[in-house]
């Protein structure tokens, strides 16, 4: 169970049928090609959290989300940096993104949650794309469990937390990929 002060909370109903009616407003004056800068400059002072929106962002959005998921989304804070943050919460974290049982804008809220606390760690590359974040040609072909995803992110950042088992039996090939790839970053890092 997420701790309260992760969950993501529900957009105000109010706020919603706002933004509703102005992406609407936004979108149907671009379709005419006329001028709609100053109603996303109100999209960005009232509406969006986080992202800066600019007249592409409602021009192509439908073409990979719903309207729905597009004001969930800037309606949504972005998580940050959490000093408060545990491996209890991280494993939690990854359930939610592994089970992929809430809404679209949740699952991205969540994953940008890990990003946050994995600073620079390409959380998304791990979850979804293990061969390509691992790098260097590697071919892998293991199911990671979340355990020992934290653990990969865990020592690519070198983020540990107090309730973090210290080791995590990672199967060799994983083990000599995370070691190169700590020491490739390592190289560039100096």
């Amino acid at each position: 169970m997420i701790p309260d002060r992760l969950k993501l909370k529900s957009a105000d109903p109010k706020q919603y049928e706002f933004a509703v009616k102005l992406c609407t407003d936004i979108e149907l004056l671009l379709e005419e090609k006329k001028e709609a800068q100053l109603l996303i400059d109100e999209w960005n002072d009232k509406i969006s959290t986080g992202l800066i929106y600019e007249a592409h962002n409602f021009e192509h959005y439908y073409a990979s989300i719903s309207r729905d998921t597009f004001i969930r989304k800037a309606l949504s804070p972005s998580p940050t940096f959490d000093n408060l943050f545990t491996y209890t919460d991280s494993l939690t974290v990854i359930d939610i993104i592994s089970k992929a049982n809430v809404e679209e804008h949740e699952l991205d809220y969540y994953l940008d949650m890990l990003e946050a606390n994995f600073p620079d760690a390409k959380v998304s590359d791990l979850l979804y794309w293990p061969d390509e974040w691992f790098g260097n040609g590697v071919d892998l072909h293991i199911e990671l469990t979340n355990e020992q995803k934290i653990y990969c992110l865990s020592s690519y950042t070198n983020r540990w937390f107090a309730d973090q088992p210290k080791k995590i039996l990672l199967p060799p090939k994983v083990k000599t990929a995370l070691k190169n790839k700590i020491a490739s970053q390592e190289k560039i890092t100096q």
